[in-house]
């Protein structure tokens, strides 16, 4: 299994742009997040972006009576705004929406309109910011064909979308961040934990992955 190219690159390549426009001091401002903060709301009224420059969060979703799902997963060199995901991935009036840090993370908040002013000076630029708002959505649509899944094959599918978007590669193994408990998986398969448990113990079995406990490692396959 080979790990996804970096977004690091074309993000570097727009802010390095965007620090050349004569406003980007009030229009842009960095931000550390600590851990388990929740960083945007649906309901925020601000018009603004935002890139993870280092750091992971989630994007969740929680509606009454039923469990806190994890929609998705905003990873190092993202660009994101909060009302792509509570308008065009996750409509429903009774979902709250919220995207949360799930390790500490440095991020770049940016006034929309003075993202989408500039950008239009520099068609190239703005190519390669389409280009990582569909990717995003691509990682959408795959984690709904992953949850339309039998449970082992559910989290199996899991486990190996989520090495190559934040896995580390050494030699034969895939090893997960500490933060990917089995609670968050859970979250994230629309299960339960005790189900992850008991489909981790098949997993050993098959020698998918070679530990239950954090960080969860997984076996390399081509």
């Amino acid at each position: 299994m080979k790990r996804l190219p970096s977004k690091k690159g074309p993000i570097d390549a727009i802010i390095t742009f965007l620090k050349q426009v004569p406003s980007y001091e009030e229009s842009v401002q960095k931000h550390s997040i600590k851990k388990d903060t929740c960083l945007l709301k649906q309901d925020s009224q601000k018009q603004t972006v935002f890139v993870v420059l280092d750091g992971y969060l989630a994007v969740e979703v929680h509606k009454q009576d039923e469990n806190t799902q994890i929609t998705t997963f905003v990873t190092p060199f993202d660009f994101v705004g909060i009302r792509s995901f509570a308008q065009s991935v996750h409509y429903d009036e009774q979902k709250k929406i919220k995207i949360s840090a799930l390790t500490n993370a440095e991020i770049l908040v940016i006034d929309k309109e003075f993202l989408l002013t500039a950008l239009s000076m520099h068609p190239t630029l703005t190519d390669l910011l389409l280009g990582i708002v569909a990717e995003i959505f691509q990682r959408h649509y795959a984690i709904m064909d992953i949850v339309a899944k039998k449970p082992t094959e559910r989290l199996k599918n899991a486990l190996l979308f989520l090495g190559r978007e934040m896995g580390t590669y050494q030699d034969e193994e895939i090893i997960l961040p500490d933060f990917l408990s089995q609670t968050l998986l859970a979250k994230f398969c629309r299960t339960s934990q005790a189900n992850v448990s008991k489909e981790f113990k098949i997993l050993l079995e098959e020698q998918f992955i070679k530990n239950s406990k954090k960080p969860i490692i997984l076996k390399n396959t081509p």
